[in-house]
Formats: structure tokens, sequence, C-alpha cells
């Protein structure tokens, strides 16, 4: 690797390559890179918005990755961003409602990706989050407004609230 890193991810993308985002070496990284196995190479790809470290990331069915909480040097993180292989870059997208460290996250079969438990600013998590942006519909008018996320305390389930409405701006 160009960086050594410990505690970072490595997320197989729909080209073949693995992206290796963040982790720690004598700080918390944003770094990433790409590694080829054809060349069995690796070459910078960018750095994160934030530097973080217990990260989840989920390839997503757009090609593209959800970085999703952690932790930085002082805090446990809500954020989340999303890395596309095309462009190399990092564009911020909507924040879980709970900052959370050694999340697992899972793609579901609904396109939707579900993090879940973890660490928190407050100790062990008990709740979830589900991720809709850019992979599904919102399903509650609250999820519209917190880009993307819907948060609920397992287990108890959660059900659509009704219908938002979605703008893109395509320059037209």
């Amino acid at each position: 690797m160009i960086t050594a890193r410990y505690v970072h991810t490595a997320t197989l993308l729909t080209n073949g390559k693995v992206s290796v985002a963040c982790g720690y070496n004598s700080g918390v990284l944003a770094s990433a890179e790409l590694y080829d196995p054809t060349t069995q190479t690796f070459s910078a790809s960018g750095s994160t918005i934030t530097a973080r470290v217990y990260q989840s990331t989920t390839l997503l069915p757009n090609g593209q990755v959800l970085v999703a909480g952690g932790s930085s040097s002082s805090a446990v993180l809500a954020s989340a961003e999303l890395y596309d292989p095309t462009t190399g870059g990092f564009s911020a997208t909507g924040s879980m409602i709970t900052a959370r460290a050694l999340a697992p996250a899972t793609l579901l079969t609904n396109n939707q990706v579900l993090v879940a438990g973890g660490s928190g600013n407050s100790g062990v998590l008990a709740s979830a989050e589900l991720y809709t942006g850019g992979v599904g519909p919102p399903t509650t008018t609250d999820q519209c407004k917190k880009g993307g996320w819907q948060t609920f305390n397992i287990p108890r389930t959660f059900k659509n609230q009704g219908d938002c409405v979605s703008f893109v701006n395509t320059g037209k």
C-alpha cells in the first residue's frame, strides 16, 4: 500500500478493484487507495471529507461506496460520505441520526443499507438506521429531512409514514 494503515476498510468494487479507505497510522487517516488485482498495485484515490477509523463501508447497487460513521481523533461520527469510483472522489451525503463506530452495515435486498448497533458517545448502542439516499425512495417525511437516514430502536419496527418528493437539479 502507499500508506501503512490498520482498522481501515476494504471494499470490492464492481470493476474488480478494491477501495481501501481511512484507518489509523500515527493518527486518523482520510486517505484512500485503489488496489488493482490485475497489476497488483495500489494507487492514490483521493481523500475522504472526514478522517475516520472504525467506519463501515458498503458497496451500493449503483457502484458507489457508502462510508458511514466511525471515529475521528476526538469523537464518534454520524457523518457519511459516498465514494464514486468513476471520479475517484468522495462527496457528503446525509448524516446518520446517531453517531456510531464499529457498527456493521449490510446491503438489504431492497437496496437500503442497514447500520446496526456499534459504539456511540454514551456507550454500546441498541439502535439501527437505514440509509436509502440514492438507493431507494425515502419511507418517511422525517427521513427526507435527514438526508436519507431513518432510525429505529431494536426490536421496534418501522412502517411507511407517507411519501416525500425529491427534486434533482439536472441543469435544464
